[in-house]
């Protein structure tokens, strides 16, 4: 029985073997090459062998190096630092300004046990091989820009007439997010709109299209106007450092022109899957990033469905929304349509006002408007609905059923024989998903340290699903995160102070049970020798033996022992109170005040020598974390974590992971 689009499959198994490889639970996809082995002619298999020296691992280097080496900024707006050396190149955090360097590199591999695996193939996919940090440097010289950063700070200067709107506008107009603030980012990502602010196909498909358009009523020879088409994507190829969107699109133009100059109409499917098996030659690690994944669902469904191509695209983007978002609404649906729809005048016009800036002056009312329109939209509640984040099972459940579906059409013989039992198909869907979710709940049951902004809140599932939350902060988004884990009310709420960053949700979060320092006239008052038991999880009060009439300095000092682990939460203490703690080694340090250099006591790190130190803070003018906080740290060679940087931390006996 002959197979309609061999391409296809090949692609497919391509791509299935990259990410089962690179991802911890790549096993899981053996269902789909055995299916694809049942429908796939012996003779294509050899093809894919082709792959096989691809994925060999690339011995790295990891732990201490003494070397020359350079600290380079690849971000225009906002800080993007890497580490290159003779034996590598490594993502870097630090606060070291650009130049050449020698020194000692720590070095750690990316994490492939939590759920920013995405992220760390994406940097992966930029041929970072870790994480480094430095000390004992000595400065050389400084660096000069490349001709990249040169022309892309030329370009974000030449729209500084769009005043508060700059980022954005730069962002819009040429597919790099770093133009975004944080908060906006976070509401366009929520809204399931970033496709638009970021490289994708979207944006060089419309000024591919208007070049061609454009060259069309000019009478331009079509060569000609293909010619100036293709050079104007090669160099936002350039410009983005050969992204994977950016070369997505690029060829596919390719695969059209040239089909039309051969006189031939390629298939849809075999042309997307010729692609798709180009770039995963050109680099394997493109299989897990998001930009790879996404791009490619969004343009097959676009292309590949007859009729209601905006359905069928926002359908196969759902599972992969579910987990990212973690919520969904009409009116975020609708949006995201109209916004889709306004993309190419809004495009034109930014073009106008980059080409003649006396116009940008207008046109930042209506980006203004724009970023105002979102933010209503996303404070909108009605007809949202948020559900908890699957675990990655549940989306490989739902995209192996997707999948299945697209093989069984492969073969005329089969699709007959299964095309009248779909509906079964569908509802074995149902009922693996529905299993995958109520194991979602379980593995959520650990120690969360949330990303909340400038503050503290923190919480505690216990093995048989009760809670307790230390500290609130002030961002609502918590209140959505205790809702998506099924918390309705929680067992324990434990304020270590009463500061606005601790406990502004104080009133509208449900408990059973409200602890607060001595002295607070509220809830159940603690004092140093107390303790609190819930399910295992036992909760040993160190400080405060006294009042002082110093908020901070009366915080409440923690020690919880919790899936075998110990965890200290030091409040908003200074480093005398720091320092007279009476705690050997841990496994998690909330470090105290965000941070703050007047809270770093070296004796008490030394003692401690905590495997994870948690860093909560947000945007702020305190200067935190200080630098002399990060460069102890790093100088005695202990990890931390930035909520702001890296997101939630989350942790249980099975490991640690951000996200």
């Amino acid at each position: 029985m002959q197979v309609r689009r061999p391409v296809f499959l090949l692609a497919l198994g391509s791509w299935l073997l990259c990410l089962a490889v690179s991802h911890p639970a790549g096993g899981i996809t053996l269902p789909l090459f055995c299916i694809l082995l049942v429908l796939f002619p012996m003779r294509w298999w050899v093809i894919l062998l082709c792959f096989v020296p691809l994925l060999l691992p690339v011995s790295s280097v990891t732990g201490e190096i003494d070397t020359d080496f350079s600290i380079v900024d690849q971000g225009i707006i906002k800080p993007n630092k890497i580490i290159q050396s003779e034996e590598g190149s490594w993502q870097y955090f630090g606060t070291l300004r650009e130049g050449e360097y020698s020194g000692i590199i720590s070095v750690e591999p990316f994490s492939q046990k939590n759920s920013r695996w995405f992220f760390n193939q994406a940097a992966a996919s930029r041929g970072l091989q870790g994480e480094a940090k430095v000390r004992g440097e000595r400065f050389h010289k400084e660096i000069s820009p490349t001709l990249r950063q040169r022309l892309l700070r030329v370009f974000y200067d030449r729209m500084e007439g769009m005043g508060e709107q700059q980022g954005m506008a730069f962002s819009l107009l040429f597919g790099l997010r770093e133009g975004l603030e944080r908060e906006l980012e976070k509401g366009i990502k929520e809204l399931g709109m970033l496709h638009l602010f970021v490289l994708s196909g979207l944006h060089l498909g419309i000024y591919y299209r208007s070049i061609l358009s454009g060259g069309k009523a000019l009478l331009f020879p079509r060569a000609l106007t293909e010619l100036i088409a293709f050079c104007v994507l090669i160099f936002f190829c350039y410009l983005t450092n050969w992204h994977v969107s950016a070369l997505r699109t690029l060829f596919l133009a390719f695969v059209r022109s040239a089909g039309f100059y051969f006189k031939r109409k390629p298939d849809k499917t075999e042309s997307l899957s010729v692609v798709c098996l180009l770039l995963l030659w050109i680099n394997p690690a493109w299989a897990g990033s998001l930009s790879f994944i996404l791009g490619t669902l969004a343009y097959g469904a676009l292309r590949l469905s007859k009729k209601r191509k905006f359905f069928w695209m926002m359908l196969a983007l759902l599972p992969l929304q579910w987990l990212l978002i973690g919520k969904f609404s009409v009116l975020y649906l609708f949006a995201n349509l109209l916004l889709s729809a306004l993309s190419a005048p809004i495009l034109g016009l930014l073009f106008v006002a980059f080409v003649f800036p006396p116009f940008q002056s207008l046109l930042r009312y209506l980006l203004a408007g724009l970023t105002r329109g979102l933010h209503v939209i996303r404070d909108i509640s009605w007809l949202r609905l948020e559900v908890p984040t699957p675990v990655p099972l549940t989306l490989i459940c739902i995209y192996l059923l997707w999948f299945v579906w697209l093989l069984l059409r492969e073969k005329k013989g089969w699709w007959e024989r299964w095309r009248t039992r779909g509906i079964w198909l569908l509802v074995c869907g149902v009922i693996i998903s529905s299993m995958t979710l109520a194991m979602d709940r379980r593995l959520k049951r650990g120690v969360t340290f949330f990303d909340v902004g400038q503050g503290d809140a923190s919480l505690i599932m216990t093995p048989n699903g009760r809670s307790v939350l230390i500290d609130t902060g002030r961002d609502e988004s918590l209140l959505r995160e205790l809702k998506t884990m099924g918390i309705q009310k929680v067992d324990m709420l434990i304020l270590s102070h009463l500061d606005d960053d601790h406990s502004a949700l104080a009133q509208v979060v449900p408990a059973r049970d409200v602890y607060v320092p001595m002295g607070v006239s509220m809830g159940h008052p603690l004092k140093r020798g107390d303790r609190l038991q819930l399910d295992g999880v036992e909760i040993l009060v160190l400080h405060p033996s006294r009042i002082t009439n110093n908020s901070n300095e009366d915080s409440l000092v923690l020690l919880v022992s919790c899936y075998g682990r110990q965890v200290l939460y030091t409040g908003d203490i200074g480093a005398a109170t720091f320092g007279t703690l009476d705690v050997g080694w841990i496994d998690v340090l909330k470090f105290p005040h965000h941070g703050a250099a007047g809270s770093l006591h070296a004796g008490a790190l030394e003692r401690m020598q905590p495997y994870v130190t948690i860093l909560s803070v947000g945007r702020n003018h305190y200067g935190h974390p200080s630098p002399a906080v990060l460069e102890a740290l790093e100088s005695r060679g202990l990890r931390y974590h930035n909520t702001w940087e890296s997101g939630h931390f989350f942790f249980n006996e099975t490991g640690f992971r951000s996200y």
